[in-house]
C-alpha cells in the first residue's frame, strides 16, 4: 500500500493525460497547424534529397542526430510526429502528478490537486494537442517544468529527494529547449522565479539555514550545467556546419517578413537599388527564394528602408499599438484568454487561500504577483515587436498558469520551532487534533539534525516517538483559537475564485471544441482532410518520377498531416520553392542532385523541373519572372495531373 501511495500522483497523471488524448482521437482529427511543423517533419524523414537532415533552424542539434538516427533504423516513419505527441503526453500527465504531489504534502490528499491539474489539461492543452505545432508543445513542455519544480520539497531531509527532482524539471526545460531555442525563454522565467521564491521560503533568518539549501544549489547548478553543454554544441554545430551565413540570411528574413509591413511599403527605388524587377518582387512576397539576388544584402537593404519608415513612431504610438497587438492577440484567440482567466482566478484563490492560512512570510504571495506581473510585461514584449500569434502567447501563458495553478497547494513557511502553541487553554492530550488548524503551513516541521527519519516517516503522527498520548474519552471538544476563525472570511473569495476558475475552464473547452470542429470546402468535404489528400496524391506521383523535380508555389504549402503515406516510399524530388527550410544545406543538396547550382529563373527552364500547382496554369507573375531570364519567348504546357494537382513545363 505504502508503494501505491507514493506511485498515485503518477498514476493519476498518466490516466488523465491519457485519457484526454483518447478523448481527441475518438472525437477530433489530430493534425498540425499552419505551415512550420511539416517542413522539419519531411526533411528529418527523407524528402529533402532522400536523407534525412542532420542540421536544422530552429531544433537542437541532439534532438536533430536523434532524428536522423531513427529516421536511418526505420525510414518512412514520421518520428518527428511521434516525439512531439509523446512530448504533449508527458508534459499533461507531469502537470496533473505534480498538482497531485502539492495536494498531498498540503494535507488535502492527491485528488484536490488532481482535479486542478485536469482543469489546466482541459483549459490550455487540449487545442495544441489536437492542432500540433513544435512551440506550443515546447510551451507546454516548459509548464510541466514549472510545475515539476513546484512539487519538489526544499525542506526534504534527504538530499536526493531535492537535486534529482529539480534536474528531472531542467531535463524538461532542456526538451523544450530542444524543439525551438527562443521558446524556452518565458518558462526559463518562471522556473527561475519560482527557485528563487522556494528557497526564500524555506531558508534565511528564523527558517532553516542556508547550507541545507545545498541539494537544491546543487541541482540547479546541474540544470547550468546541462544548459551550458547544450548551447556550446549546438554552436560547435553550426561552425561545422558553416551555417553561420545561413543563420544570417534567416534573420534577416525573419525580421523582415514576420514583423514588417515591407509588401506595401518597400519603394520603388529600394527594388532599384537590389536589382530587383516587380515581378520577382511579388513572388518574394509569396515566400519565393530561389534566387542567388535574394541575398542577406538584399534583405538587409530592404530592412533598413523599414527601420527609416519607422523612425518617425513615437513612444505612445508604439505602446498603442502594443496594446492593439496584445488585445487583438486575445481577441483572436478565446478559448486561450477563457484559459487566462481560470488561472489568475487560481492566483486570486491562491492569494485568498495564503490569507486564510494566515502564512506569516511574504515570499508565496509576493511571488505569485511577479508571476502575474511578469506574464504581463513578456506578453507586452511580445506584443511590442508587432506580432503576437497564439502559439507565441501560449509559450508566456502556459508556463505562468502552471505557476499559478500550482501556487493553490504550495506549503508555506513551517512554523518556527520555538513558537509558542496557539491556543495556551487546550488540553495537552488533545493538542495533536488540533494542529492542523494552529499551524500556518501543511507541512511538518524539519526533522532534528539528530534524526532526519523522523521526517521521512510516512507512520500516523499519533504513533511516532514522543507524541503526546491519545485524548482520554472524556476530554473536552478542542476549541480553535480565535484567529483562524476570523481568517475563514478568505475561504468565500477563495471559493469564488475556484468557482471562477471552474467556469473559465468549461467556457474555454467549450469554445475550444467548436474551433475543432471540420470546416467543409465548397464539396461538401473537410477542407484539411481534403488537402492533405491532395498531397499525398503529390508523393506519390513524385516517387513515381525520380527523375523530376517538383517545384510547388504556394496552394499547396499547407500539409497538416502528422503522418505522410509513405507505401510508395519517400519522394526525394519535392520542394517548395522558398519558406523557411529554404537555404539550408540539406536544401542545397537536393538541389544538387539535380543539377542546380546557381539560383535563378532559369531554374523553371530545365527538361528535368516541373512547376505543381493546384491552379489550373503557373502564375502571370511567374511566367513574367521567367521571361525576364529567357526572353519573351517564354511559355508553358500542361504536362499531367493527379487529383487536384497539375503539372506545368516551361520552356523557352
Amino acid at each position: 500500500m505504502r508503494h501505491l501511495r507514493k506511485a498515485m500522483p503518477w498514476l493519476l497523471g498518466i490516466l488523465a493525460a491519457t485519457l484526454l488524448f483518447s478523448a481527441l482521437l475518438a472525437f477530433a482529427n489530430l493534425q498540425y497547424i499552419g505551415s512550420d511543423d511539416t517542413p522539419i517533419l519531411r526533411s528529418f524523414m527523407g524528402y529533402e534529397g532522400g536523407e534525412p537532415a542532420t542540421f536544422h533552424l530552429y531544433l537542437h542539434t541532439a534532438l536533430a542526430w536523434l532524428l536522423w538516427g531513427l529516421a536511418k533504423l526505420f525510414p518512412g516513419v514520421a518520428w518527428f510526429s511521434i516525439l512531439q505527441l509523446t512530448f504533449l503526453w508527458f508534459s499533461q500527465a507531469v502537470v496533473v502528478k505534480s498538482l497531485a504531489q502539492l495536494s498531498r504534502r498540503r494535507g488535502i490528499g492527491v485528488w484536490p490537486g488532481a482535479l486542478a491539474g485536469v482543469l489546466f489539461l482541459v483549459g490550455f492543452t487540449v487545442y495544441v494537442t489536437a492542432r500540433v505545432s513544435y512551440t506550443t508543445t515546447s510551451a507546454l513542455l516548459g509548464a510541466a517544468a514549472v510545475a515539476q519544480l513546484a512539487s519538489v520539497d526544499f525542506t526534504a531531509a534527504r538530499g536526493r529527494a531535492v537535486t534529482g527532482p529539480v534536474i528531472g524539471s531542467a531535463l524538461l526545460l532542456l526538451a523544450a529547449y530542444s524543439l525551438r531555442q527562443i521558446s524556452v525563454l518565458p518558462p526559463l522565467c518562471f522556473w527561475l522565479l519560482l527557485f528563487a521564491g522556494k528557497l526564500l521560503t524555506a531558508h534565511g533568518p528564523g527558517k532553516r539555514p542556508w547550507r541545507l539549501a545545498r541539494p537544491a544549489m546543487l541541482g540547479a547548478l546541474a540544470a547550468a550545467l546541462l544548459f551550458g553543454l547544450f548551447a556550446g554544441v549546438r554552436a560547435l554545430d553550426i561552425r561545422l556546419n558553416r551555417a553561420e551565413e545561413f543563420l544570417r540570411w534567416q534573420n534577416e528574413r525573419i525580421k523582415l517578413l514576420d514583423y514588417t509591413d515591407y509588401d506595401s511599403t518597400t519603394t520603388p527605388e529600394t527594388l532599384a537599388a537590389l536589382g530587383w524587377s516587380e515581378n520577382e518582387f511579388t513572388l518574394f512576397t509569396y515566400w519565393y527564394f530561389m534566387d542567388d539576388n535574394i541575398s542577406t544584402a538584399a534583405l538587409e537593404t530592404l530592412n533598413t528602408q523599414q527601420t527609416a519608415d519607422d523612425a518617425g513612431l513615437t513612444t505612445g504610438d508604439r505602446l498603442r499599438a502594443t496594446g492593439d497587438t496584445v488585445l487583438a492577440s486575445l481577441r483572436d484567440n478565446p478559448a486561450l484568454r477563457q484559459a487566462l482567466w481560470a488561472a489568475l482566478a487560481m492566483a486570486a484563490a491562491a492569494l485568498c487561500a495564503a490569507a486564510y492560512r494566515r502564512e506569516r512570510d511574504p515570499w508565496g504571495p509576493l511571488c505569485i504577483l511577479c508571476a502575474v506581473l511578469g506574464g504581463a510585461l513578456l506578453t507586452a514584449y511580445l506584443g511590442y515587436t508587432g506580432r503576437l500569434p497564439m502559439r507565441a502567447l501560449a509559450s508566456v501563458l502556459f508556463p505562468m498558469a502552471a505557476y499559478l495553478f500550482a501556487s493553490v497547494f504550495a506549503p508555506g513557511l513551517p512554523p518556527r520551532q520555538n513558537e509558542a502553541p496557539a491556543a495556551q487553554t487546550v488540553h495537552p492530550a488533545v493538542a495533536p487534533a488540533i494542529k492542523p488548524l494552529t499551524e500556518t503551513s501543511g507541512d511538518p516541521p524539519a526533522a532534528p539534525a539528530g534524526n532526519p527519519s523522523a521526517a521521512a516517516s510516512d507512520d500516523p503522527p499519533a504513533t511516532r516517538a514522543g507524541d503526546p498520548p491519545a485524548a482520554p474519552a472524556n476530554a473536552p471538544l478542542p476549541t480553535p483559537p480565535a484567529a483562524p476563525q476570523a481568517a475563514r472570511v478568505w475561504l468565500i473569495p477563495l471559493a469564488l475564485g475556484v468557482a471562477v476558475a471552474l467556469w473559465m475552464t468549461v467556457a474555454a473547452v467549450t469554445t475550444t471544441a467548436v474551433a475543432l470542429r471540420p470546416t467543409l470546402n465548397v464539396m461538401g468535404e473537410d477542407a484539411l482532410t481534403s488537402a492533405d489528400e491532395t498531397l499525398t496524391d503529390l508523393d506519390a506521383y513524385a516517387a513515381q518520377h525520380p527523375e523530376t523535380l517538383f517545384i510547388t508555389d504556394l496552394s499547396l504549402v499547407s500539409d497538416h498531416r502528422l503522418f505522410p503515406d509513405t507505401s510508395q516510399g519517400v519522394p526525394g524530388n519535392v520542394m517548395f520553392w522558398g519558406g523557411y527550410p529554404a537555404r539550408s544545406p540539406s536544401w542545397y543538396r537536393m538541389l544538387a542532385q539535380y543539377g542546380i547550382t546557381e539560383l535563378n529563373a532559369g531554374i523553371f527552364l530545365r527538361d528535368n523541373v516541373r512547376v505543381a500547382s493546384t491552379d489550373p496554369e503557373p502564375w502571370p507573375s511567374l511566367m513574367a519572372y521567367v521571361a525576364e531570364y529567357g526572353g519573351d519567348t517564354v511559355d508553358w504546357e500542361y504536362d499531367d495531373s493527379v487529383g487536384y494537382v497539375n503539372f506545368f513545363r516551361l520552356y523557352p
